[in-house]
């Protein structure tokens, strides 16, 4: 099955960007401009493998709509990103998600390549690497 990717920002230079990093023919993408969108396109389309927002956005923020994704069944795995945040605060949000990571805009094109590879791996994969890393 072709994973799924919801990219959700408010800037459509951001999300033309985001969508042509993670286009391939194995990979299906949708995007919104904002989490009433997002939750439009997730009651058609869901589950979703994957969903990559940005946390600041206006009427509703990333980690807003990620739970109530997670919480109606249509997303585990999420991709935050943000230009602006305070890195206690974000860990202890972070925690809230079975399978997420953060970003700090700006960052290099390979780094959200690998995150959204990492994350959309599959958790056996993601143990067995965590479990060859040297020390």
């Amino acid at each position: 099955m072709r994973p799924k990717i919801l990219i959700v920002d408010d800037e459509t230079p951001i999300r033309t960007l985001l969508r042509s990093a993670v286009a391939s023919p194995g990979i299906t993408v949708f995007d919104a401009d904002g989490g009433i969108g997002a939750l439009e396109i997730a009651a058609r389309e869901a589950p979703f493998d994957l969903v990559i927002t940005d946390v600041l956005m206006p009427g509703m923020d990333g980690f807003e709509l990620a739970q109530r994704l997670q919480r109606a069944g249509h997303a585990t795995n999420f991709l935050f990103l943000s230009g602006y945040f305070d890195a206690d605060d974000m860990e202890r949000r972070l925690s809230e998600f079975s399978g997420a990571a953060f970003l700090s805009k700006p960052f290099p094109i390979v780094e959200f390549i690998q995150s959204v590879r990492r994350l959309l791996a599959p958790p056996a994969s993601v143990a067995g690497a965590a479990q060859r890393r040297p020390a």
